[in-house]
């Protein structure tokens, strides 16, 4: 897109859609961050090595109200 994003991934059971809210982004205080992009520009990319323990996670995009828009995936690690 034309737009900044980033990429955050945090542990997470149950719906995706009720993480932590603080006005129309998630509250990262509020949750273990596993990995964080920061703002990425339209070109650019990130890269990151997690060791997920097997349960439940959420990856989201966490700037300009993109988690509350809905850009947010949830997965599970076996």
């Amino acid at each position: 897109g034309a737009l900044p994003h980033q990429f955050v991934i945090v542990p997470h059971q149950g719906d995706p859609s009720s993480l932590p809210i603080a006005q129309v982004n998630v509250d990262t205080d509020q949750v273990e961050v596993l990995a964080d992009s920061g703002p990425l520009d339209p070109t650019a990319t990130f890269s990151a090595t997690v060791d997920l323990e097997p349960g439940g996670y959420v990856i989201f995009s966490n700037i300009g109200g993109h988690y509350s828009a809905g850009m947010f995936v949830a997965f599970t690690a076996e």
